[in-house]
């Protein structure tokens, strides 16, 4: 195994069990690489307040949130990419018009706005802090990520293909896609965040098990896809660790990193 001086993890399905907790033992071996220097990164779509209950500051040097279009560290945003106004309220004018899709998220801050009413007092959203809004009105703040709930995903590709410079990614096993900025991706701040604290790519670690993990996972220097992972990510991944349910981030960190 490469020297490895940093390893990034995403969450759901890969670091988190399916209860969206995490074991014991994996805290332990996060809190352990802190011990030896090794930055421990998150890297997830969600936003990074709907991190915080897991109370892992003290082993986590950043979170890269919001599919790579957030980065930030000891709770401060220190890296952003926003969708462009225009393309803001076009998105969701289109998205809010169309029958099909049966609920938006938009990601502005500290907030997340939503036409999903079942989500308003789901205790397990509680930290994503979401605010209803029926969307016949723009959204007037800076929004770095936009999700949909579709059953066909053609009807959100054309509706995306409208705009220019967006990326969308599709969550696995769900009818949710997840729209941001061309130029985010979870690669592309870990890239971000080597250059800044002067770590190359090559002694990085990426785990993940789903679409928007495949670049971190063939780009970093060893990339490791649970058991349980998509396809699409096991084939990228030189390594392949036991599921989400079995602590197998923590186990291959343990026993072949650290």
């Amino acid at each position: 195994m490469k020297n490895i001086r940093m390893i990034v993890t995403d969450l759901d399905g890969t670091l988190l069990r399916n209860d969206k907790t995490i074991s014991d033992y994996t805290r332990s071996v996060l809190l352990k690489c802190r011990e030896k220097a090794i930055k421990v990164v998150f890297a997830t779509g969600r936003p990074e307040r709907a991190t915080r209950y897991l109370n892992l500051t003290d082993a986590v040097s950043c979170v890269i949130a919001d599919n790579g279009a957030n980065i930030s560290s000891g709770g401060k945003v220190i890296y952003t990419v926003p969708l462009q106004e225009r393309v803001r309220d076009g998105l969701i004018a289109q998205f809010a018009n169309e029958p099909a899709i049966t609920e938006i998220f938009v990601e502005a801050g500290e907030r997340q706005y939503t036409n999903a009413v079942k989500f308003l007092n789901d205790g397990i959203f509680t930290d994503w802090l979401p605010v209803f809004h029926d969307f016949r009105e723009p959204v007037n703040e800076t929004v770095c990520k936009i999700t949909v709930a579709c059953d066909d995903p053609e009807i959100v590709r054309k509706i995306v293909s409208n705009f220019e410079n967006i990326r969308y990614y599709p969550n696995t096993g769900e009818n949710y896609f997840q729209i941001t900025h061309i130029s985010t991706s979870k690669f592309n701040a870990v890239k971000y965040i080597a250059d800044h604290i002067g770590i190359n790519i090559d002694e990085t670690a990426a785990f993940g098990d789903d679409y928007n993990d495949v670049e971190m996972l063939t780009g970093c220097g060893t990339g490791v896809a649970p058991e349980n992972a998509a396809n699409e990510a096991k084939r990228s991944a030189a390594y392949i660790c036991a599921s989400n349910e079995d602590d197998g981030v923590a186990k291959f960190i343990e026993e072949c990193i650290l």
